[in-house]
């Protein structure tokens, strides 16, 4: 997994600086004289996503590290399980 984050990395890094010397295009004409996207654009944007995700599963951002943090707060103790089950909650 990281492997694969790595080079996703890696990959838009390289199509962002191919992209910025290219000048930077946002669209360019289709075969049939419409305008497009980019493709290196789209090709960035998805990467970004795919990075994005990637990064929360790895949890490499302070986002993904909170919410984990707080699923393993709701989760209540084996023991304080069966203290509410069995009903010795309480003192004395």
């Amino acid at each position: 997994l990281v492997r694969i984050y790595a080079g996703m990395v890696r990959q838009y890094y390289e199509a962002l600086k191919v992209w910025e010397e290219e000048g930077s295009p946002i669209s360019t004409l289709s075969a049939s004289n419409s305008t497009k996207k980019h493709p290196a654009l789209d090709q960035i944007e998805k990467l970004r996503k795919d990075i994005l995700s990637y990064s929360n599963q790895l949890m490499l951002n302070p986002k993904s590290q909170r919410d984990s943090e707080t699923k393993q707060e709701e989760k209540a103790s084996p023991f304080a399980q069966f203290m509410s089950q069995s009903g010795g909650g309480g003192s004395g």
